[in-house]
């Protein structure tokens, strides 16, 4: 075999490659949801429901191509992320709200806890939500029907501390594996670490450590 192949992709070829998924992809999303809104007339029943399921599809893969170019950017140290200032209580909150109604539906509780005072953070904002959806759904995935996942987030000098735990329970989904690995790339190209901790008999607490507390 040539050693070549065995290669991973340079970050070049993979951001090419995402840009050559997302244009069909973004059309498909696009027809999709027009059907789904019935945009061009009427669908009969079971046509509609087709089209909401390859929306749904769709954009789900449009996620995965952004995560794998966001990874390999990250990991060569090319990541090209903007620095701004945010809350991130309010962002953890905010993407919490997004997968409450699947925890909801897991019987799962989910709540956010953030050290009072704690003040805003001053860095890729979009990079630290990439981080908590990543760490939520995989807890989500994980986490048995009852039990539950906890965020907390509180600071230390200039490192915002995000604690993310869960009572464990459940057998997980099977998947590319790509969360986590996102997540220590997001984390690292930022100066920061990630670390997993056993909780409790089945739980997990992934700790990830920032340091985006400093006046920009």
């Amino acid at each position: 075999m040539n050693d070549s192949a065995s290669q991973e992709p340079k970050p070049q070829r993979i951001a090419l490659l995402g840009h050559e998924l997302r244009t069909p992809l973004n059309a498909i999303i696009g027809y999709a949801e027009a059907m789904t809104l019935e945009t061009f007339g009427p669908l009969p029943a079971p046509y509609g429901e087709h089209a909401a399921t390859l929306h749904r599809a769709a954009v789900h893969l449009l996620t995965l191509v952004d995560d794998l170019t966001d990874q390999a950017q990250a990991e060569s140290g090319v990541w090209a992320g903007a620095r701004t200032t945010f809350d991130p209580v309010t962002l953890a909150e905010d993407v919490a709200g997004l997968l409450r109604p699947r925890a909801r539906n897991s019987l799962v509780t989910l709540t956010v806890t953030g050290e009072g005072g704690l003040g805003m953070a001053h860095g890729d904002r979009r990079a630290m939500r990439q981080i908590l959806l990543n760490l939520l759904d995989n807890a989500l995935k994980f986490t048995a029907q009852g039990g539950e996942i906890r965020v907390d987030l509180s600071g230390e000098a200039d490192v915002l501390c995000l604690d993310v735990r869960d009572t464990g329970g459940a057998a997980g989904e099977q998947g590319p594996g790509l969360g986590l690995r996102l997540v220590r790339a997001l984390a690292g190209a930022q100066g920061g670490a990630v670390e997993m901790t056993p909780i409790s008999d089945a739980g997990m607490m992934v700790s990830v450590r920032l340091p985006i507390l400093t006046e920009p």
